[in-house]
C-alpha cells in the first residue's frame, strides 16, 4: 500500500477519492485510540484475574495471562504508531526505533503462539483426557511458555542490525536499511508463515476436532438420559462436575481462538491479494477504494488484540466469578466490618442448610416409606432461607 499512501500524501486524487481518503482517516483516527485504550484496560484486568485469583492454578491461565501481556505490548505499539503518524514524531533515535520494531515482532509472534498453546491444551484435555494430566500440567505449561519466549527473542534479533531512522518528507520514520531490503522481503514471507499460516492451520484443525468431540459428548449424554434417566442422574451426580467444568473452559477458549482467526484473516488475505496484484502487474497501484478496505481490515486485525476480556466475561462463568471475587475482596478492605459480618451470616446459613440436608437424608434412609414431600418441603424452606442471604 506504499504507492497509495504516497499519492494520498501528495494530494493526487479527485473529489470522490478525497471523500474516500477522509473516511479512511476518520476510521483510523477514531478506531485506533479506542481499540488501544479499551483493549489495554481489558487486558490488564484479565492479567490480574489470571494471576491473582483462584484461576492462577490452572495451566491454561498461564497462557492467557501471557497473552494479555503481549497483547498490551502490541496495543501500545499501535497507539505509538498512530501518534507518530498523525500528530507528533516519536521515533527520533535509532535505539528507540530498533527496540520498537523488536518488541512489535516478538509480541506478534508470541500472541498467536500463546493462542496455539492453550488450543493445544484443550485439544488434549478433550481428546485425550487420560493423558491430559501429564501433558497439560503447570510444569509443562511453564516449559512451553519459556521455549516460545526464547525462540521469539532469538528469531527476531535481526531487527537490531536491519533497522534505521530515515528521513521521509518532513519527519523521521523507522525503516529497514537499503542493504537489507531484499533480505527483509524473504523474512516477511517467513514471518507471515510463522504468525499466520502455520498457527491458523493448527488452530482450525484442533478446534474442528474439539468441536466434533464436544458434539459427540452432548449427543451421547442425551441418548443416555433418554435410555436410562435414573442411572444417568447417579453418574452425573458423582462425576458430572469435572466434565461440565471442562466443557465451560473449552467453550471460552474455543471462542477466543476462533475469534482470533476470524479477525486476522481479512487483513492478511487482503495484503496477500495486493502483493500478488503488484507482482503480476507492477504498473498497477492500489485504488483508493482498496485503501479504504485496508483500513477496515486493519481495524478488525487490531481488535483481535483487545477483545479477549469481553469474550471472557460473555462466555466464561469462572472468569466472571473470579473477577467478582476480586471486586468483593477489594470491597472488604474498604468496609471490613459490614462485609465480614455478612460473610459470617452467610457461613452460618450454609452450615445450617448443610446440617438440615444431612439430617433429612439420614431420616429418609432409615424410613423409606416416609412421605418424600414432607422432607422436601423442609429442605426447600431451608434452601430458600439460604438463598435470601
Amino acid at each position: 500500500m506504499t504507492n497509495t499512501t504516497e499519492n494520498i500524501i501528495n494530494g493526487n486524487y479527485d473529489a470522490n477519492d478525497q471523500r474516500i481518503v477522509e473516511i479512511s482517516q476518520l476510521i483510523r483516527n477514531i478506531s485506533l485510540p479506542l481499540i488501544a485504550i479499551i483493549g489495554f484496560l481489558g487486558n490488564t484486568v484479565s492479567l490480574i484475574v489470571f494471576t491473582v485469583s483462584g484461576l492462577k492454578s490452572r495451566s491454561s491461565s498461564k497462557f492467557l495471562s501471557s497473552l494479555a501481556l503481549t497483547d498490551n505490548v502490541i496495543l501500545i505499539s499501535i497507539l505509538l504508531s498512530w501518534i507518530d503518524g498523525s500528530f507528533y514524531n516519536i521515533f527520533l533515535t535509532k535505539a528507540g526505533c530498533m527496540l520498537f520494531n523488536y518488541l512489535t515482532y516478538i509480541s506478534s509472534f508470541l500472541s498467536v503462539w500463546f493462542i496455539v498453546g492453550f488450543t493445544t491444551e484443550r485439544f488434549f484435555a478433550i481428546g485425550y483426557p487420560l493423558h491430559s494430566q501429564l501433558i497439560c500440567s503447570n510444569t509443562k505449561g511453564k516449559i512451553a511458555l519459556s521455549t516460545l519466549v526464547f525462540i521469539a527473542f532469538a528469531a527476531y534479533s535481526f531487527t537490531f542490525f536491519t533497522t534505521e531512522i530515515v528521513p521521509y518528507k518532513s519527519r523521521l520514520i523507522c525503516d529497514f536499511k537499503a542493504d537489507y531490503r531484499s533480505l527483509m522481503k524473504g523474512i516477511t514471507w517467513v514471518d507471515t508463515a510463522l504468525t499466520l499460516v502455520i498457527p491458523v492451520m493448527i488452530i482450525i484443525i484442533m478446534n474442528t476436532r474439539v468441536l466434533w468431540l464436544v458434539f459427540k459428548f452432548h449427543r451421547n449424554r442425551k441418548q443416555l438420559r433418554v435410555s436410562n434417566f435414573v442411572s444417568t442422574r447417579k453418574q452425573n451426580g458423582s462425576h458430572g462436575t469435572r466434565p461440565s467444568s471442562q466443557l465451560r473452559v473449552t467453550r471460552t477458549l474455543l471462542l477466543v481462538s476462533t475469534t482470533f482467526v476470524v479477525l486476522n484473516l481479512p487483513s492478511h488475505i487482503f495484503k496477500l491479494y495486493i502483493t500478488i496484484l503488484q507482482k503480476t502487474d507492477g504498473d498497477t497501484s492500489p485504488s483508493y477504494t482498496m485503501y479504504l478496505i485496508q483500513e477496515i481490515t486493519q481495524v478488525f486485525f487490531y481488535a483481535s488484540f483487545s477483545c479477549n476480556f469481553f469474550l471472557y466475561t460473555l462466555s466464561g462463568k469462572q472468569f466472571k466469578n473470579a473477577l467478582c471475587g476480586l471486586i468483593r475482596s477489594m470491597d472488604l478492605k474498604k468496609r471490613p466490618g459490614k462485609c465480614f459480618g455478612h460473610i459470617r451470616k452467610d457461613l452460618h446459613m450454609k452450615q445450617e442448610f448443610l446440617c438440615n440436608t444431612l439430617e433429612l437424608k439420614e431420616i429418609y434412609l432409615k424410613n423409606p416409606n416416609i412421605e418424600r414431600v414432607e422432607t422436601d418441603s423442609v429442605l426447600t424452606t431451608s434452601k430458600a432461607a439460604h438463598q435470601k442471604t
